[in-house]
C-alpha cells in the first residue's frame, strides 16, 4: 500500500487517541479527513464511542499493517469486487484504491466524497453503493489493467493444461 504521510503515520504510531480525548480532538481531522475536517461534533461523538486499545494489541496491529501485502495475489481473485475509497483519506491515500482496482481482474472502484471513516459519516450513501453493486447480476467488469489481463491469460493456460492432464488420466484409468 502507498502509506500515509509521515505526519499522519506519526500520529497513528501511538494508541494515545484512544485514551486521551483532547489529543483525539486535536488530531482527528488530520488522520480521518473528510467530514471530520468540517464537523467538529463528529470528533466528539467518535471519541466518546471509542474504547481504548491495549498497548500490546495495538503493537500487533501496527506490525500486521507493516509486514503484509496482498498485492501478489490480487490478480487471482475471480469474483467481482467493489473497492470503496474516501477521496480525502489521509490514512489510506486514494491511490491505493486505484492500485487495488487495477490489479483485481473484476473490480470496480467507487470514490466517496469523504475521508477514512465514510462508513460512519455517510452510511446511507455507502450502503446504497454496496446494495447497487450486489443487486446488479448483469455486471461483467473487464480486467482493468494489462497485468490483470495477463494474469487471466495465464490462469486460462493453467486451466487448459490441468484439463488435459485430467483427460489423459481418465484415458489411462487413473484418477487425479
Amino acid at each position: 500500500m502507498v502509506p500515509a504521510s509521515p505526519a499522519v503515520l506519526w500520529k497513528m504510531a501511538t494508541p494515545r487517541r484512544y485514551t486521551d480525548k483532547d489529543y483525539m480532538n486535536r488530531i482527528a481531522a488530520d488522520i480521518y479527513g473528510g467530514a471530520f475536517r468540517d464537523d467538529l461534533s463528529l470528533i466528539g461523538r467518535h471519541a466518546a464511542a471509542m474504547h481504548g486499545a491495549r498497548n500490546l494489541g495495538y503493537l500487533y496491529q501496527l506490525l500486521a499493517m507493516s509486514g503484509w501485502t496482498s498485492l501478489p495475489w490480487l490478480w487471482s481473485l475471480p469474483q467481482q469486487t467493489l473497492v470503496l475509497m474516501g477521496r480525502d483519506d489521509p490514512l489510506v491515500p486514494p491511490v491505493n484504491g486505484q492500485i487495488l482496482a487495477g490489479l483485481i481482474p473484476n473490480a470496480e472502484l467507487r470514490m466517496i466524497d469523504d475521508g477514512h471513516l465514510f462508513f460512519v459519516t455517510r452510511p446511507a450513501e455507502t450502503a446504497a453503493l454496496i446494495e447497487a453493486f450486489l443487486a446488479d447480476a448483469s455486471r461483467q467488469v473487464e480486467p482493468s489493467s494489462p497485468l490483470s489481463r495477463m494474469a487471466n491469460w495465464v490462469s486460462g493456460l493453467v486451466s487448459a493444461f490441468g484439463t488435459r492432464r485430467d483427460v489423459q488420466a481418465q484415458r489411462e484409468g487413473r484418477s487425479r
